[in-house]
């Protein structure tokens, strides 16, 4: 695939939540201090390299040792271009206060899904939203997210290859997301308040990717990788202000595995070994409830 070029379906929109609202930013004022920051992984993961053809594991666990090393160290050959990250940050949140709209938070979280995505992309040699696997960019941020719930997602991906155009600088992935419409419109979408994004370089290959999220509010601590038959998980009373009024269980193909009207999760008693969703609920009014997105668990059906 010679050439320039980005993703034709970037801004689509992956709705988790049942409700439309309107959004209250949260946290620190906007920042661009992500250029001094590590990685917030594990000093004692050990790092390994992300060999070229591995496949993407299917589970929560192993997924995230996969992954944790491979944020810490990128694959030989591959660099973090920190000043073009800087550059198209800004950017992205000038593009916005040109059109009336406040500016984005930095999501470390979001940055390391779209670095993942990023790295995943060239040491495997292809350009999608959706991995080999069928990971999207909200599987990838249910995966690595572990202790907040989410809304609305979104992705923009650019591809600079083969010296097309001729020269490169840190605007030219930037440039081209905003003369393409449905990136520029993802740029401009009012329902997002974080964004996160990465660009890396390998050989004469540039791969940038930007992670649009909506925060709907914290977790009380990490959501474990695994849980089991029986167990029992505390969700806080409320979330950004907002009371939580219950809880849902839910297997990868939409079936409810279990549910309540409460902030105490039961892991219920079943024959299950396969990735399941929370989904929260939290009040909007009296009548109205929202449905948002938390992290993924491994559920093992026999306890250790």
């Amino acid at each position: 695939m010679p050439g320039a070029r980005w993703d034709t379906l970037s801004g689509a929109l992956n709705f988790s939540v049942l409700l439309l609202i309107s959004f209250i930013l949260i946290g620190p004022k906007p920042s661009l201090a992500f250029l001094s920051e590590e990685p917030a992984w594990s000093k004692s993961l050990q790092s390994t390299r992300c060999e070229a053809g591995r496949a993407l594991p299917d589970n929560v666990h192993a997924y995230l040792e996969f992954a944790h090393p491979c944020l810490e160290n990128l694959p030989a050959g591959m660099q973090l271009l920190k000043g073009d990250m800087f550059a198209m940050s800004q950017r992205l949140n000038e593009v916005r206060a040109e059109n009336g709209l406040p500016e984005l938070y930095w999501h470390e979280g979001a940055a390391d899904v779209a670095r993942l995505h990023a790295i995943d992309m060239l040491r495997r040699d292809y350009m999608d939203h959706e991995s080999p696997e069928g990971m999207r960019s909200s599987d990838r941020i249910q995966f690595l997210f572990r202790d907040e719930s989410f809304g609305y997602t979104g992705e923009n991906l650019a591809w600079f290859r083969d010296a097309f155009p001729p020269v490169y600088d840190e605007l030219t992935l930037q440039k081209q997301l905003e003369n393409s419409p449905s990136h520029y419109k993802a740029m401009l979408n009012p329902d997002y308040d974080h964004v996160g994004l990465a660009i890396v370089k390998m050989g004469s290959s540039y791969m940038a990717v930007q992670i649009f999220l909506s925060v709907e509010g914290d977790l009380l601590r990490d959501w474990p990788d695994k849980i089991y038959p029986g167990d029992r998980l505390k969700l806080p009373s409320t979330m950004n202000g907002r009371a939580v009024e219950g809880w849902r269980l839910e297997l990868p193909d939409g079936e409810t595995l279990a549910s309540g009207y409460n902030t105490e999760v039961v892991v219920p008693d079943v024959e299950v070994d396969q990735p399941v969703e929370l989904y929260i609920r939290v009040a909007i009014s009296q009548t109205q409830l929202l449905l948002i997105k938390g992290p993924v668990a491994d559920l093992i059906s026999h306890a250790p």
